[in-house]
């Protein structure tokens, strides 16, 4: 099975699975000549999408980005649609060291951009929304006051062009949460308001529907809190605890459907010498907060907080590191219930993303710990395929979202000599699940009376699980009862022909397949 393909400088592995799964294209260099760090994309519904990164240009960025001499610029990138080319890079603001920018847009190509601005001690939150998919963003706003720190800060919008956007910041000595709304029919920001009642150890995290609904989750004195906003009337909900134990401690993260349905998920462990836990939260839209659920133990060095998404019916899925992979699990309507995990790779692997679309096809993309490659997974019909290599070795901070159609891009950034580039590429293909034979079934084994032949199942490619049935067959009809790999030749079976079929069955179709029949001989 053909396992690679070269795309200019760097190897994009395809699966070889003919048709079953989506398939990476070749890849597209949105910055060079410089360090582009921390890039971050954002799609809407047919593809459109915006991404952003941290420029450095200067003779003493690699070694001290915070000189006089390093000068930081955020800088974006557009494209129209899914499938549609990068344009090239657009500087828009100047903000200092550890700008850290985000990105968002919606669904008419609306795109706003948030980001950290450095004033020498302080830092400020800044942003600037652009109306439609052309056209230069307007000088930025401040949306927060001069803080000593600010973390966790996440833009969005809805598909009236409202905006929101949530960060925690540390004014003296503790951090606490605060959001701003840019209403579409006033033009403006209006003013922060402080979501946190205590000291916040974790989050925020942002998730908005199309049609308003924003969730903020974060984490106060160890206690995940969640509060609901309307953008379009700028009004926000009390928090509400999704726990009760003050022992959370990370970052949480939530993701919301179009509906109005949310998931939350974050770590917990309830001593500090005790094993993490992944937990997680969901809630029926206009509902309200279910129990909590233990996901998984994952080891005492939980590095990488968990990642979420959920489809259009409200099927939930969470992704996550732990000691020896990675692994997901899923929440369906139907049972109430999150799946046993499942294990998307057994390499150590670091910065887990995830992407899921509206008919729950998912992707999921991270580090590789031992080569440093971003390596993905694709879900088709709740199952995760096998895992491949989207990059060449010394690639980080990957970055994946999908689209309604289920085309996706990924960024990450890649080493180009002392530079540091950021690529691109896109997902796509047919998702639906395939199932063929690549080479048919074979007797394996001498066919002689008192013999034992094994059923070489052959070659299946498509989608997984896939499945395998057996049946011998004697001169063209079934052997009662022979229906395991291996069969014991019989004196009956002297001189005749002697077959093995296999069924395959898997989601897309259940396939038989017969083998090429043998003389058996008889016993001498």
């Amino acid at each position: 099975m053909s396992r690679a393909a070269l795309f200019a400088a760097l190897a994009l592995v395809s699966s070889g699975i003919a048709g079953a799964t989506p398939t990476w294209t070749s890849l597209q260099t949105l910055a060079s000549g410089g360090i582009a760090l921390a890039p971050e994309v954002a799609l809407n519904g047919s593809g459109g999408a915006v991404a952003v990164w941290d420029q450095e240009t200067g003779p003493d960025c690699a070694t001290s980005p915070a000189s006089l001499m390093c000068i930081h610029t955020v800088e974006t990138a557009y494209r129209s649609q899914s499938g549609a080319a990068w344009d090239s890079g657009h500087a828009v603001a100047r903000p200092g060291v550890g700008a850290r920018p985000q990105a968002a847009i919606n669904a008419g190509g609306d795109a706003a951009l948030l980001w950290v601005h450095d004033i020498g001690r302080d830092r400020v939150v800044q942003a600037t929304l652009r109306r439609g998919s052309t056209g230069e963003f307007p000088n930025p706003n401040d949306l927060s006051d001069s803080v000593l720190e600010v973390r966790s800060h996440h833009i969005a919008l809805d598909d009236a062009g409202d905006a929101v956007a949530v960060w925690a910041q540390r004014p003296v000595d503790r951090f606490e949460v605060h959001a701003e709304i840019r209403r579409a029919n006033l033009g403006y920001w209006g003013v922060a308001t402080l979501l946190s009642r205590a000291e916040v150890n974790g989050g925020p995290a942002l998730a908005v529907t199309p049609a308003s609904d924003a969730f903020v989750v974060w984490m106060e004195n160890g206690v995940v809190e969640s509060v609901h906003g309307t953008i379009s009337s700028g009004t926000w909900d009390a928090p509400v605890a999704l726990t009760t134990a003050a022992d959370a401690e990370g970052d949480p993260v939530v993701a919301v459907n179009d509906s109005g349905d949310a998931v939350a998920a974050w770590q917990w462990r309830d001593q500090p010498r005790d094993p993490t836990i992944v937990q997680a939260s969901f809630r029926p839209a206009h509902g309200s907060w279910g129990p909590v659920a233990n996901l998984a133990t994952v080891g005492r060095d939980f590095a990488h907080a968990p990642q979420v998404g959920i489809d259009g019916a409200g099927n939930a899925i969470a992704l996550w590191t732990d000691d020896s992979g990675l692994r997901s699990a899923a929440r369906t309507t139907a049972t109430g219930a999150w799946s046993k995990p499942t294990a998307l790779t057994h390499a150590v692997a670091s910065d887990p993303q995830l992407a899921v679309d509206a008919r729950g096809d998912a992707v999921a993309v991270w580090i590789d710990a031992a080569t440093k490659s971003v390596d993905a997974a694709v879900r088709v019909t709740g199952a995760w395929q096998p895992a491949l290599h989207v990059t060449s070795a010394q690639s980080s901070s990957p970055r994946v979202a999908i689209d309604d159609a289920g085309d996706g891009a990924a960024l990450w950034n890649a080493p180009a000599g002392s530079d540091v580039d950021v690529q691109a590429a896109d997902l796509a293909g047919d998702w639906e699940p395939t199932l063929v034979n690549t080479r048919r079934p074979a007797v394996d084994g001498i066919p002689r009376v008192g013999r034992t032949v094994m059923c070489d199942r052959g070659a299946w490619e498509g989608t997984v699980p896939i499945s395998y049935a057996y049946q011998w067959r004697r001169s063209g009809m079934n052997v009662r009862g022979a229906t395991h790999r291996t069969y014991r030749i019989r004196r009956r079976d002297a001189g005749t022909l002697l077959a093995c079929r296999v069924t395959a069955t898997n989601p897309a179709r259940t396939l038989a397949v017969t083998s090429r029949p043998v003389r058996v001989r008889p016993l001498k």
